[in-house]
């Protein structure tokens, strides 16, 4: 399996890695147990990206976006296994970064 991207959510308790074999691996960082397996895309994943903001007063809402050669990103809730919004580009897809939005004064 070779990896392709790798990140931390934003709290730390979690781990996400893509790779060429088409699969999301969700870990614990603090005791390398492999959590969870997301099977969506039908070819290699180049790119992940949580959330930065997770919702703190609903610790079940975990959101994970993931792009690949596939052209699709999926959007993730962990914590809904194996449930997830698609969309659909032109071309595949490289880089994921959530935009940060900060309002001026």
């Amino acid at each position: 399996m070779t990896v392709t991207d790798c990140q931390f959510s934003a709290d730390g308790v979690f781990l996400c890695t893509v790779s060429l074999d088409k699969n999301v691996l969700i870990w614990n960082p603090l005791t390398s147990e492999l959590i969870q397996v997301l099977d969506k895309h039908v070819r290699f994943i180049s790119a992940c990206s949580w959330n930065p903001f997770p919702n703190k007063a609903n610790r079940n809402s975990r959101v994970l976006a993931t792009g690949g050669n596939d052209k699709n990103v999926l959007i993730w809730n962990i914590f809904i296994r194996g449930e997830c919004d698609l969309i659909q580009l032109d071309s595949e897809v490289r880089v994921l970064k959530h935009k940060l939005n900060r309002s001026s004064k």
